[in-house]
């Protein structure tokens, strides 16, 4: 693909920007099987300092995630007001929900008859462009502004549609990940969902992830350090989803072969598997199949890392930055080891290691899939 991530955008419960994710990452402990279902919300900071005052009061929480999420990852890029001058930039951004806020309280006025009137500011924000829209127009961008919905998978598929745009030429450079806010009653709809599928996830998390993408020659022109290379994608669709585990098990192995086929990359080569473990205890098992069919016939063995929380949208991006952060520190975070060849599994702290293809696998419960294959990138 040739297109290298540049800058990083993260917000999540452990704070702004991409040190407090990276610590919190190495900070997460060994799972000892399904907890108590919680939810762990953002915390409270200045929005002020990214968002001015006329603006914020008429944006809701997933528009400023959003917002400031892209401002933390042009700022580590290097990109400014001057330099996106002249610079044919798009954004995309992959959320289950969007505005989630807005959305309930728009459906609860019309449904409940709680209003004479239906509020006119929550008709923006129940649109899931909102999130793109209000990005594109802040930083002026002159390409393309897509949402994209998916499941788990939904910001691995929003990056793939900017590295799209950009091989088509149409475009210079991208803003792409996700957005998810999780609000009670999303949190109470998904333990009901769960009761249905049989699926079982153990935390939930607020979260928000942007990475730049630009091409080799536009980065390096910038004098702008790259994290990784973007260098295949593999996509699947499995209809009955963690229902149907032997079909969805062959789909993403798919997936994971398409993506190092288009990367260029043998399944040994992987050095790090950046897991999503979006579907709970049946999807963990789906994953994990199509793991050993595809990277099962391995000599050596193969770290798995996980987030330590579900975050539906924003989790692919989240692994994104992982993985990105993984093969630039050259470390690999709290994983499990599988040895394929003796069957053998054990916890690993984390470690210096050189790095230089990671796997990134988004499996929603749902039935999408999305892998990532991200390599060094060659200066």
């Amino acid at each position: 693909m040739g297109r290298v991530i540049t800058g990083i955008g993260v917000i999540s419960p452990a704070g702004l920007g991409k040190e407090v994710f990276w610590e919190s990452l190495l900070r997460t402990e060994k799972s000892t099987g399904v907890s108590e279902n919680r939810v762990s919300y953002i915390g409270e900071f200045d929005e002020r300092a990214y968002i001015d005052s006329k603006t914020i009061k008429y944006l809701q929480r997933a528009e400023k995630l959003s917002l400031i999420s892209s401002h933390l990852a042009l700022c580590d890029a290097g990109i400014n007001a001057r330099s996106m001058e002249g610079m044919r930039a798009g954004v995309a951004t992959g959320s289950t929900a969007g505005c989630l806020r807005a959305l309930a309280a728009f459906d609860r006025q019309v449904l409940c008859g709680e209003a004479s009137y239906i509020d006119p500011s929550l008709v923006p924000s129940g649109i899931l462009s909102s999130l793109t829209g209000n990005v594109s127009i802040r930083n002026r961008m002159s390409g393309f502004h897509v949402p994209v919905a998916a499941g788990a998978a939904s910001s691995l598929q929003a990056i793939h549609v900017a590295l799209t745009w950009m091989k088509s030429g149409r475009i210079d450079a991208a803003l792409a990940g996700g957005v998810e806010e999780i609000t009670h009653e999303l949190y109470l709809s998904l333990l009901a969902k769960e009761k249905i599928s049989g699926a079982t996830v153990s935390q939930f998390a607020e979260a928000a992830a942007v990475v730049v993408l630009e091409s080799h020659e536009q980065s390096a022109e910038r004098k702008a350090e790259p994290y990784a290379e973007c260098a295949g994608m593999g996509f699947a669709y499995s209809p009955e989803g963690v229902r149907d585990k032997n079909n969805s098990a062959a789909a993403a192995a798919r997936a994971i072969s398409d993506a190092c086929i288009a990367a260029g990359v043998r399944p040994e080569e992987i050095d790090l598997v950046w897991a999503g473990n979006h579907g709970g205890v049946i999807g963990n098992e789906i994953e994990f199949s199509a793991m050993k069919l595809v990277l099962g016939n391995r000599r050596r063995p193969l770290p798995i890392a996980s987030l330590g929380a579900e975050s539906l949208g924003a989790s692919g991006a989240l692994q994104v930055v992982a993985s990105a952060l993984s093969i630039k520190r050259s470390m690999i975070p709290p994983a499990t080891v599988c040895d394929f060849t003796n069957a053998e599994f054990f916890y690993d702290s984390p470690r210096q290691a050189n790095i230089e293809r990671v796997l990134v696998s988004s499996f929603s419960a749902e039935g999408n899939m999305g892998c990532l294959i991200l390599k060094r990138a060659q200066r």
